[in-house]
């Protein structure tokens, strides 16, 4: 029991800092999950404030970088998948199996993500070029493949898909490509 202002004062300064997420009912990974969301927006404040346009440095510019990185990107990407192919090999292995069923499925995800990301990817090179407009999605393309991140076209084709193919698995898709091929 406090006696004084003073002892009102020491009891406040013993109290945490920050509440933890349990004192709103929340689970505990809410915390973490905040802490990720702030350090991501504190990093994309960081990244937007980098200059975009380059002085008499010597390097190589933005627009160079990306279209080498664009250039790469396509080189390593599979072919599309030819449907009537993929038709007949599940045909073949019995098309009403579970695992069949799904991997159709994926298969014709992954033909999204792929004639997006080409689609995207020759805009882009287009674009740097001189040859088409530098549109505002376009832009926002080549900022956030120059900072390194997953530009927001792919990601609002399949979210889930651009782990493999910006975390250094394309080998893994080009790799099927392959299988599927021989």
């Amino acid at each position: 029991m406090c006696k004084g202002q003073s002892d009102y004062i020491e009891y406040i300064h013993q109290l945490p800092g920050t509440d933890s997420p349990e004192v709103f009912g929340l689970h505990p990974n809410a915390d973490i999950t905040y802490q990720i969301n702030t350090a991501k927006a504190i990093l994309d404040t960081i990244l937007s404030m980098q200059p975009k346009e380059g002085g008499d440095r010597g390097g190589e510019s933005r627009e160079a970088v990306v279209s080498g990185l664009a250039n790469d990107m396509l080189s390593k990407l599979p072919a599309d998948y030819i449907q009537h192919e993929i038709r007949e090999a599940l045909q073949r292995m019995g098309a009403i199996l579970p695992m069949n069923i799904f991997l159709r499925q994926e298969l014709d995800r992954m033909q999204r993500v792929l004639k997006v990301v080409r689609q995207t990817l020759q805009d882009l090179h287009l674009a740097i070029e001189g040859t088409i407009i530098m549109s505002t999605s376009l832009r926002d393309m080549l900022d956030a493949m120059y900072d390194a991140r997953v530009p927001e076209q792919w990601l609002k084709v399949r979210p889930f898909s651009f782990f493999y193919i910006t975390k250094g698995l394309a080998k893994d898709i080009k790799k099927r490509g392959n299988k599927k091929t021989a």
